[in-house]
């Protein structure tokens, strides 16, 4: 009586999941809480409980970092928060992983840094750009590397 009980508890449970949690072309590893998520091509994010965290309307999404994320959409990149809310509107021609509290942008072939609330700290001016560390980026102006503080 008990097994068939314990039998029909995971049936219903199984179930009652497969109800309720959507079938994705690809579901990523969790990663801050968040998991990527495609279907026809478009991708978004979903939470441990399988909802979705952002609609799937994105060309491209990198993983969580720093409670930010990088989203491609029409070509453009732009990062989006743990809530799904953009911080920055898809407007750059590549955003990189948010790391040490700034992201490169590149626009127009130059490189410049956001914050964490998507304010251009530092415009794209330089003609290239490596991530902050210990406080400090080397960024390359007119064929001279030299290092910027945040």
């Amino acid at each position: 009586m008990k097994t068939t009980v314990f039998i029909l508890s995971i049936i219903w449970t199984s179930m009652t999941f497969a109800q309720t949690t959507k079938q994705y072309d690809y579901t990523g590893a969790y990663t801050e809480g968040f998991a990527i998520v495609k279907l026809n091509d478009k991708y978004g994010f979903i939470d441990f409980n399988g909802k979705e965290v952002t609609p799937l309307k994105y060309d491209y999404v990198q993983v969580f970092s720093e409670n930010r994320a990088v989203v491609k959409l029409d070509g453009k990149y732009g990062l989006i928060d743990n809530k799904g809310k953009e911080v920055t509107s898809c407007q750059y021609d590549y955003v990189w992983t948010f790391c040490y509290g700034r992201s490169i942008v590149k626009m127009s072939n130059k490189y410049g840094f956001i914050d964490e609330n998507g304010t251009e700290t530092i415009p794209p001016k330089y003609d290239d750009a490596e991530m902050f560390q210990n406080c400090r980026a080397l960024v390359t102006l007119n064929g001279r590397k030299f290092y910027i503080d945040k």
